[in-house]
């Protein structure tokens, strides 16, 4: 476990990402070590000597940096990979959500809540350079042949950005309220459509090709089943998705998906997988506000550890 105001981050660590509570400042980040099994609550606090700030949405690394995006503070902070020290604050966003480079790593591009505009970032001397407009609340990006491809959870498209050019050049219309978007290992882009916000639609997956821009997949749950999130896995590239457990879902034939692993009393708030031996890592947020409790499974899905973390714990990021 590092000391206060310095790290030693090993390959045998996972960042645990605590998201936190809406409006109490209890957003958090983790340091769990696989080997000894120990954790550090208080990562950035520790090194920083502020806390976090307000909901803790996601972490992108950009040139041996992680710019972390805490929502509802409105802010990006910029640390680095190794000491973990605040290098750049990053204001002028109204709800940041996630981040993307373009190809060479000289622009990032920022997803917003409210904003109906995605945020253009100069990653060499962190200053706002553009404002692209874009209705609606947008969410997770991936970037594939030369576009970043955009879901938006207010509109029934994926939108494709053209990172040089700054403009939104062409949109594909699948389900409505996207939450997740993954690039597969194929170049295919994975997309999870949770259905109308307050509806009772049918979540979806999509396949789509990214040449032709045609969704040549999709799998329909039942509508008492309501999955979220979208992870590969990186040998057998089976699509993992949650609810009360995990579903499998071969990447060739969406029609060939299994429920792998039953949890049915457990809040499913986040995954990860570890890349080095394929560990699968859950977070349970439980009553989203004790600490939640993450699981860590063998890639049979077999318990291997366990672990409590923060508050609302929504994912991993590992070294």
């Amino acid at each position: 476990m590092p000391p206060p105001g310095n790290t030693d981050i090993s390959a045998n660590d996972v960042l645990v990402l605590n998201e936190g509570n809406f409006m109490r400042g209890n957003a958090g980040i983790g340091l769990y070590n696989t080997i000894s099994e120990e954790y550090n609550p208080a990562l950035f606090a520790q090194n920083n000597g502020i806390p976090l700030g307000d909901v803790l949405q996601s972490i992108k690394e950009i040139n041996d940096e992680y710019w972390i995006v805490v929502n509802n503070s409105g802010k990006i902070y910029v640390v680095d990979k190794n000491s973990f020290k605040v290098k750049h604050e990053i204001t002028g966003f109204t709800a940041p959500r996630y981040v993307q480079t373009s190809l060479d790593g000289k622009k990032a591009f920022v997803t917003d809540l409210y904003s109906d505009e995605i945020s253009v970032v100069n990653t060499s001397n962190y200053q706002i350079t553009n404002k692209i407009a874009l209705e609606g609340w947008s969410e997770q990006m991936v970037y594939v042949r030369g576009h970043i491809w955009i879901a938006n959870r207010e509109k029934p498209y994926i939108f494709l950005l053209d990172p040089i050019k700054e403009e939104v050049v062409d949109s594909i219309e699948i389900g409505n309220n996207t939450s997740a978007l993954i690039k597969l290992h194929t170049l295919e882009v994975a997309a999870l459509s949770e259905g109308k916000l307050n509806s009772s639609d049918s979540t979806k997956i999509f396949k789509i090709d990214p040449t032709s821009r045609q969704v040549v997949d999709v799998l329909t749950f039942p509508k008492e089943i309501k999955p979220t999130h979208l992870v590969q896995e990186p040998v057998n590239h089976e699509i993992y998705t949650l609810h009360e457990g995990v579903y499998a879902i071969k990447y060739q034939d969406f029609s060939q998906h299994s429920k792998v692993l039953d949890l049915p009393d457990r809040h499913l708030y986040g995954i990860g997988i570890d890349p080095a031996n394929r560990n699968v890592f859950l977070s349970d947020a439980r009553d989203f506000v004790d600490p939640s409790e993450v699981f860590i499974y063998t890639k049979d899905f077999t318990l291997k550890q366990q672990f409590t973390a923060g508050v609302i714990c929504n994912g991993f990021v590992f070294e």
